[in-house]
């Protein structure tokens, strides 16, 4: 596994990105298979690419997963977990771990990238990745399932 990349790398440079800083902005995303497996950890990883020669200090990455129906179903950002970056480097990796309890099915990305209270860029419904069928109950007929996570339960009577 050469430099460690996950095996599906999708180049964001090239994509259409609105009137911001653009300081620094997206340049890559990786993940780990196409599709992701049901019920696999989502690993996420971002490299960046700099515009400007200088250190950015507090870096925020923001990931919004959005379900079919443009509902954001998970929002993770480094900020809400204390990870505190400065991006010296364009060959970083951030890397994003989350537990998966989607639904299988297609997902698009809304990805945020701010420093310094600057936002420098927003990728809109850019990226989409499937969840692949499955589901943690053992049910035959996950298509009858409406939510949009799927998390361990138990129902019982007393």
């Amino acid at each position: 596994d050469k430099n460690n990349l996950l095996s599906e790398s999708i180049d964001l440079s090239q994509k259409p990105r609105g009137g911001f800083a653009n300081h620094i902005n997206f340049n890559k995303i990786e993940f780990e298979s196409m599709p992701l497996k049901f019920g696999q950890r989502l690993k996420i990883v971002l490299q960046l690419k700099s515009n400007v020669a200088k250190e950015f200090k507090d870096v925020d990455l923001g990931i919004n997963i959005v379900d079919s129906k443009q509902t954001t179903v998970i929002h993770c950002s480094n900020r809400f977990v204390d990870a505190n970056f400065t991006h010296t480097d364009d060959n970083a990796r951030y890397v994003f771990e989350i537990d998966n309890i989607l639904k299988p099915g297609i997902y698009t990305l809304v990805l945020f990238l701010r420093t310094e209270d600057v936002i420098q860029d927003v990728l809109n419904n850019e990226v989409s990745f499937e969840i692949s069928d499955g589901n943690p109950y053992g049910f035959n007929d996950s298509k009858q399932f409406q939510g949009s996570i799927l998390p361990q339960f138990s129902v019982y009577k007393k």
